[in-house]
């Protein structure tokens, strides 16, 4: 069992379940590092954002912490 991988993985499971209850709150602060970091490019995607386009980073870092959790006991 390595402990790491465990840790790891229980931390992605945690942040994606943040992401997903904390939806509109995440875009804004993605929107505000989209318009500082990229200009005026960053500034049209942020634009066009939706709340419901954070699902699927969400779902993602679910799916990567149960697989480094089940990796971790194999």
């Amino acid at each position: 069992m390595n402990i790491w991988m465990l840790l790891v993985g229980c931390a992605a499971i945690i942040f994606g379940v943040v992401i997903l209850l904390n939806q509109e709150r995440l875009l804004r602060w993605s929107q505000k590092n989209m318009r500082q970091n990229v200009g005026r490019i960053g500034e049209t995607f942020a634009s066009l954002g939706k709340p419901r386009d954070m699902v699927w980073p969400g779902v993602g870092a679910i799916a990567v912490g149960l697989i480094l959790v089940a990796r971790s006991f194999g």
